[in-house]
């Protein structure tokens, strides 16, 4: 059995959950993507806001991660990575899974997976068997504050963002898929109370999709 369960990325909202004020959510979108488009702050705000990475699977992204599919398509492995002796799955209740890449993050992630080594450039340390990255665990999180306000963990604001919507567009059992929750349970827990108030978006603008 496959091990990696494929899902599509997030597409490029145009509307925002209740997790902050939209007006919060649209200023730092847009901010964003006026970044310049090889900028290292950007491509951690894309993982994690479109792909639903948490911060430690963002970290340990690899070149070797971009793979092509079975069936001819591309996509982002999130997996562990045992040549450096460490696993992000050390997490608690986080599974493998890929990520389809959607066409306007295609030739970016292609011109990082030629470069090898890790997708996002940065200091990199190791503390208690994780990886850490001042770039992803403080810079964007400082980034986002100018936004959100004095909020406690506005990475996984992004992340839950993104889960909320295939979670209430596709069912939970597409968002843990999306998310990489081992347990369907979690996924619940942690998201359907949310679901009645996310404003309005076209389907097509979510994730959660099989690959074909």
């Amino acid at each position: 059995v496959d091990r990696f369960t494929k899902v599509s990325a997030l597409a490029t909202p145009t509307r925002t959950p209740t997790l902050w004020e939209p007006e919060e959510y649209e200023r730092m979108r847009e901010a964003a993507e006026r970044l310049p488009a090889d900028s290292e702050l950007r491509f951690v705000n894309e993982l994690i806001r479109r792909f639903g990475l948490r911060s430690q699977e963002a970290i340990a992204a690899r070149s070797t991660w971009i793979r092509e599919t079975a069936e001819g398509g591309w996509a982002l492995f999130v997996e562990d990575y045992p040549e450096n002796g460490l696993a992000p799955f050390s997490i608690k209740g986080a599974r493998a899974r890929a990520l389809a890449i959607p066409e306007d993050m295609f030739a970016t992630l292609m011109r990082r997976k030629l470069r090898g080594g890790y997708l996002i450039e940065g200091e990199r340390t190791v503390a208690d068997g994780k990886l850490r990255c001042p770039l992803v665990q403080r810079e964007h999180v400082d980034w986002l504050r100018q936004f959100c306000g004095d909020r406690r963990l506005p990475n996984h604001d992004l992340r839950r963002w993104a889960g909320s919507f295939v979670y209430r567009d596709q069912g939970p059992g597409a968002a843990q898929m999306f998310l990489g929750h081992v347990s369907l349970q979690t996924t619940m827990e942690s998201y359907a109370g949310w679901i009645g108030a996310l404003p309005p978006i076209a389907s097509e603008q979510t994730c959660g999709k099989e690959v074909a």
